[in-house]
């Protein structure tokens, strides 16, 4: 069971040969309050259905979004899956998506300790391609819907 003491940033840490210092800027409360926010949105108790949530962190540039979800990030993996993506650090792909993929399920597969043969997290290829040629698709449905744009016309003008 997690509990909101599990958060605690009083002190060092080295993440990934990374060190971070206390914090001194009180931002250990923002992690607390966005874990049980998340975890009161991630499932109805009443009929215990499960919802899933999409949270967006923006900031200026140095303003310590990196510091930030790395020390939450770190603190939750042994109570939730937790996927942290380093954009800048795991460019090693012309297709984004597939950057998004793979680590996805590298790190899932890590905190499941499953090895990299385990058949439960072999993702064929063909699915990998579906995923990708569905995803430009997807993504203009949800502007049109949502946002009441069509990002191909906005591309295709001038």
């Amino acid at each position: 069971m997690f509990t909101k003491d599990a958060i605690n940033w009083s002190s060092r840490v080295t993440i990934d040969d990374e060190s971070f210092p206390e914090d001194t800027l009180g931002r250990v409360k923002y992690a607390q309050f966005l874990t049980q926010f998340l975890i009161d949105q991630g499932c109805d108790v009443s009929t215990e259905k499960k919802h899933n949530y999409v949270l967006n962190l923006n900031s200026e540039w140095g303003s310590g979004k990196t510091y930030f979800l790395k020390r939450w990030s770190e603190d939750l993996k042994p109570h939730f899956p937790v996927v942290y993506i380093d954009a800048w650090k795991q460019d090693y792909s012309d297709d984004p998506l597939m950057t998004v993929i793979s680590s996805v399920i590298k790190r899932l597969r890590e905190q499941a300790g499953m090895k990299e043969d385990a058949a439960g997290f072999k993702v064929s290829n063909k699915i990998i391609g579906l995923l990708k040629a569905a995803a430009p698709g997807f993504a203009r449905s949800v502007a049109k819907r949502y946002f009441d744009i069509d990002p191909v016309a906005i591309m295709r003008s001038e």
